[in-house]
């Protein structure tokens, strides 16, 4: 996707919120990607002038209100005179979709070693998960037989970033 928003010359962020919270020992409890998150963007917010972002991730569609709040309170942080009317944060969910047997698949080619079996347990879970998420406001991009670039431009027009 920010392939796609590059060729057009449009100015963004991606964040990968599968990385905000990569720390071994895992503190319980702690909302460690969405501080993270907030850090993240204010940054790209106040000193760039940031206006889209790309938040990437398995589960993030299930913590759209957090997301938001977050974002919205980095903006406000970074700039005290602007008020919470002045900020619009608009939300765009897209869940990637693709059968099962094209999942195991991909993710037998991807993982090597003893990650495997953990990796094809959790993809079952999320899918279950993700299957009863967001069906009223989530976009759902089938993946199955496209190519990264089919998927991304689908991905930006059905959120309205591009034509």
């Amino acid at each position: 996707m920010t392939e796609q928003l590059k060729r057009r010359g449009l100015c963004h962020a991606h964040i990968d919120g599968d990385t905000l919270e990569a720390i071994f020992p895992e503190e319980p409890g702690a909302e460690m990607s969405l501080d993270n998150l907030t850090a993240m963007w204010s940054n790209y917010y106040s000193m760039r002038g940031t206006p889209w972002l790309i938040f990437s991730g398995t589960a993030i569609v299930m913590k759209c209100d957090c997301i938001q709040e977050s974002l919205l309170g980095a903006c406000q942080k970074t700039s005290p005179k602007v008020t919470t009317a002045d900020i619009r944060i608009q939300t765009d969910a897209v869940i990637l979709t693709i059968p099962d047997d094209e999942a195991v698949a991909r993710l037998t080619q991807r993982e090597v070693g003893s990650e495997l079996a953990h990796c094809l347990t959790s993809s079952e879970k999320m899918t279950r998960v993700l299957n009863d998420t967001g069906d009223d406001w989530a976009a759902r991009v089938p993946t199955d037989g496209r190519n990264v670039k089919d998927v991304a431009l689908c991905s930006l027009k059905r959120a309205g970033w591009i034509d």
